[in-house]
């Protein structure tokens, strides 16, 4: 390494004051690196990746398909043993999943868990089979 003096302007903490150079030598060829052009870069890239990260974040929710609501809502009592998945699957709502109709109903109800007690009445999404429907009473 090397100290080279560029642009001296009395400041002692000056970045381009005194800097290290660093001697490479590849093929032959001997080339010289500044540190500083090296941070400055790595910080523009930086910078770059994240506008990209954020750039693809904010398309990424503006595209966000809306979840669709049911068409109607009823009130269905837990049975025994029956779980926030068996009431969710026992009432589908068309284009979610059962796990996102236990978030639904979990929100729509205010329950903390997914745990129930039997005895309960829920607020659930009504089924367009009725069959369906009568299981989950």
């Amino acid at each position: 390494m090397e100290a080279v003096m560029v642009g001296h302007t009395g400041r002692a903490h000056d970045d381009t004051a005194c800097r290290l150079t660093q001697t490479v030598r590849r093929n032959g060829q001997v080339s010289t690196i500044d540190p500083l052009i090296v941070r400055r870069v790595t910080r523009v890239a930086f910078v770059l990746l994240l506008a990209a990260a954020a750039i693809v974040v904010v398309i990424s929710h503006a595209y966000q398909p809306e979840h669709p609501t049911p068409a109607a809502w009823s009130s269905v009592t837990v049975a025994e043993g029956s779980s926030l998945w068996d009431v969710a699957s026992a009432n589908p709502v068309p284009g979610l999943s059962t796990r996102e109709t236990m978030a639904l109903i979990r929100e729509t109800n205010g329950l903390r868990s997914s745990a129930l007690m039997a005895g309960l009445v829920l607020r659930v999404p009504s089924t367009s089979d009725p069959h369906l429907a009568m299981a989950a009473r």
